[in-house]
C-alpha cells in the first residue's frame, strides 16, 4: 500500500514538472506523458481493487 502511496507522489511531481518545462520540450515529451496518465489510470484501478 505504502508503494503505490510513492508512486502516486511521484506522478502528482511528474505533473507539476511537465507545467513548467518549456513549450519546446512539451511535444517531445507529450508521448511519454500520454503514457504517464495511462500509468496513472492502472495504479488507480490496483488502488480501487485492493481497497476492496
Amino acid at each position: 500500500m505504502r508503494k503505490i502511496y510513492q508512486i502516486s507522489v511521484s506522478l502528482f511531481l511528474c505533473l507539476i514538472i511537465e507545467e513548467k518545462i518549456p513549450v519546446i520540450f512539451h511535444l517531445k515529451n507529450k508521448i511519454s506523458y500520454s503514457s504517464l496518465i495511462v500509468y496513472q489510470m492502472e495504479t488507480e484501478k490496483q488502488i480501487l481493487f485492493l481497497g476492496e
